[in-house]
């Protein structure tokens, strides 16, 4: 038996849900489904975002390291330039 179709009046907008228990069980169902996969979709693009972000921060980060790598090993072949040269004006003072 089929169900007469509920008058325009009773498809206005409403509380959240309200839709749902006015349409037919199948379209209520279909239109729940369809919202939850769009913010499913908003979710995923928004998760997605915030990875993009953190690579980029991490990026910097190990770019900074390497930085700090690259100054150090400069820091310690000057000293041992610098240790080297005393040694060498050490050695032509005692000539």
């Amino acid at each position: 038996m089929l169900l007469p179709s509920p008058p325009p009046a009773f498809l206005a907008p409403g509380p959240p849900g309200l839709l749902e228990v006015l349409l037919p069980e199948p379209q209520g169902k279909h239109r729940r489904a369809n919202q939850l996969h769009m913010q499913w979709e908003a979710e995923l693009a928004q998760a997605e975002e915030l990875l993009e972000q953190q690579l980029e921060l991490y990026q910097a980060l190990l770019d900074g390291q390497e930085g700090a790598w690259e100054a150090q090993a400069l820091v310690l072949k000057i000293q041992k330039l610098k240790e080297q040269m005393r040694r060498h004006r050490e050695s032509l003072g005692d000539a």
